[in-house]
């Protein structure tokens, strides 16, 4: 006759902590499998059934088992190991937790150095290196990571903001297009060294590792956000010149009649007096073309948006020359027209990267 399976009680706290450890994949295994133990013996499976399912031992079950209903959680954990005593008192653990906070000192040739390595921080105060790995190990302290940050400073009307765009993203008005602009510097424009080889039965296309530099070039795109269609323009350079030149772009492109709302952040080519003047005066603005978009550019606002102000007269826009700009002028006629890149975002692969390769190569 099988034994009676062994319930034990779970306290309510203590669930969701067990199966987070259980679910959890980088937890460390033996810890997931305790936790599976516990929430299993909870349920009233037997201590073979859990042993199966797990895929351990009957011993260790009833050890686990044993260990949550003396100590709950905690005696889930491993308990401190046997041994001798430590080497080095809390003094000199706490000098080498400070030293490995702290930036190394310049190499002798002057050159500035970034971090500290484990055997360094051990020879300074005088351990071996494992002691070290160890103590810092046991205080969370890694010198030899570095993680990344960025802090945006948020005005008082982010809030606000946010949630006007989201406003905008979820319920766009009626007749309206939202497009969302950005742009992207310093793109490589490559170009591929030899000819790719198409692809044979039991054998795929092939590439070339090596390719052409052919300098950098920056990519002003802009997305309609509800239809997923994708306008863009390559330019040299990114400054208001080439904004107001994508713009000139989309103002073609966006069909006739319809309330265009556009949503870019808040760099300073975005708000100049050259792109404030071309969205107050754009003779299509004016005409009835296009519903007119401005430019909402006063410090802190990262939007533009403002479909309902009133539209300007008509007027062109015309920006100042003088000696580099007749420079600016001739090179900008000897350089081929920039293309203009389509892209859909439902369309196939296939042609998405036939036209990112005809994009780099221009």
């Amino acid at each position: 006759m099988a034994a009676h399976a062994k319930r034990i009680e779970i306290v309510a706290e203590d669930r969701p902590v067990l199966e987070k450890w259980a679910g959890a994949r980088a937890t460390e295994r033996r810890l997931v499998d305790r936790a599976r133990i516990v929430l299993m013996a909870g349920e009233g499976s037997s201590a073979s059934e859990i042993a199966e399912h797990v895929g351990c031992s009957l011993l260790t079950v009833k050890t686990w088992r044993s260990r949550y209903e003396r100590d709950r959680l905690d005696g889930l954990r491993d308990l401190p190991k046997t041994g001798r005593p430590l080497l080095f008192g809390q003094d000199v653990r706490a000098r080498l937790i400070a030293l490995a906070c702290t930036r190394p000192p310049d190499t002798p040739e002057g050159v500035r150095r970034e971090r500290w390595t484990h055997r360094e921080l051990a020879e300074q105060v005088g351990m071996s290196e494992s002691q070290a790995h160890e103590i810092l190990r046991g205080a969370d302290v890694r010198p030899h990571l570095t993680e990344y940050w960025v802090m945006s400073e948020l005005g008082p009307d982010f809030d606000a903001q946010a949630a006007e765009v989201c406003g905008l993203y979820l319920d766009p008005p009626t007749n309206a297009i939202v497009v969302s602009i950005d742009e992207k510097t310093s793109i490589a424009a490559r170009q591929p060294a030899r000819p790719d080889r198409q692809p044979k039965p039991g054998r795929p296309a092939r590439r070339d590792s090596e390719y052409i530099r052919n300098g950098t070039t920056n990519l002003f795109a802009a997305l309609q956000v509800h239809c997923g269609t994708v306008a863009g323009m390559t330019a040299p350079t990114r400054n208001q010149w080439d904004f107001i030149a994508f713009l000139d772009q989309l103002e073609t492109e966006i069909a006739a009649g319809q309330q265009v709302i556009a949503v870019l952040d808040n760099l300073s080519t975005h708000k100049t007096q050259a792109v404030q003047a071309w969205l107050d005066e754009r003779p299509a603005l004016a005409d009835g073309v296009h519903a007119q978009a401005r430019v909402l550019a006063q410090p802190g606002r990262d939007l533009l948006l403002d479909p309902d102000a009133p539209a300007a007269q008509t007027r062109s826009v015309h920006r100042p020359r003088g000696p580099r700009d007749a420079d600016a002028r001739l090179r900008r006629a000897s350089q081929p027209h920039r293309p203009t890149v389509r892209l859909d975002m439902h369309r196939q692969s296939a042609r998405r990267m036939r036209q990112t390769t005809n994009r780099t190569d221009h």
